[in-house]
């Protein structure tokens, strides 16, 4: 179920505030004997990743390396030993499809409505959980290089289709929201390598962005490029997007 923009802001603002008050409070430990054991930290970060090019059929241009995602969240390491932590990561999951204005094509828009700029935007609340690994530590126990292993599941939040053209000398812009055709649940897996605080990310999206069932129309439904349907009117399969993300992450 869609919510409105207001309460995707207030979402975020809270996740904001948690930020704050965990930076000024740092960690949680409990004490033994010889001081102070860390069980677990909690820290901000974000990262951006972009859409690996992948097979996709020439009537949907997909500007790849311009779609991905920006996501903001909390990270809570749970420590099970000097080697090993628990991570559980849940955020807001910005995400983008950017399309080529090229003739001819068929989605999002058919050749006869070339716009200066198509964009599906969705938002997604997601919660990664990971496995990561602590391979090399300094003198004093922080971790220099680590390696992180897990999986990640979202719903969809919100969701704008957004065009742009130019009418009689003027840019206009549309949307539409919610955006049709999109499943409601995000999944997948994803490893991390990071260096400190600087991580190289690449995620495999095992959900599909559209609905199997989910049609879409143009408006001359005898040209195809390509593109398989079968409705009697002429209505295609929403197509499968390249499922590899890859990007870096900053803890702070």
């Amino acid at each position: 179920m869609f919510v409105s923009i207001s309460k995707l802001i207030v979402s975020i603002f809270i996740l904001l505030l948690l930020t704050g008050i965990v930076k000024v409070n740092g960690q949680t430990k409990d004490e033994n004997e010889d001081g102070f054991l860390d069980t677990y930290d909690i820290t901000a970060y974000f990262s951006y990743k972009i859409l690996l090019p992948g097979q996709m059929p020439d009537s949907i241009p997909l500007k790849s390396t311009s779609s991905g995602g920006l996501f903001i969240g909390l990270a809570m390491k749970i420590k099970v030993s000097s080697l090993l932590n628990v991570h559980l990561s849940p955020g807001i999951n910005f995400s983008k499809l950017i399309f080529q204005e090229l003739d001819p094509k068929t989605f999002p828009s058919d050749s006869g409505n070339v716009y200066e700029s198509e964009k599906l935007i969705m938002n997604y609340a997601e919660l990664p959980i990971g496995l990561r690994f602590n391979i090399v530590k300094n003198d004093i126990d922080q971790t220099v290089f680590s390696v992180e292993v897990g999986g990640y599941a979202g719903i969809l939040i919100n969701s704008v289709y957004k065009l742009r053209e130019v009418v009689d000398e003027k840019k206009l812009i549309s949307k539409i929201t919610p955006a049709d055709g999109l499943e409601q649940f995000r999944y997948g897996i994803f490893i991390d390598i990071a260096y400190k605080n600087i991580s190289f990310i690449t995620n495999y999206r095992l959900s599909d962005i559209f609905q199997a069932s989910a049609k879409y129309s143009k408006s001359d439904p005898s040209i195809s490029f390509g593109m398989p349907y079968t409705d009697p009117d002429g209505k295609f399969d929403y197509p499968v997007i390249t499922p590899f993300e890859l990007g870096l992450k900053l803890e702070f």
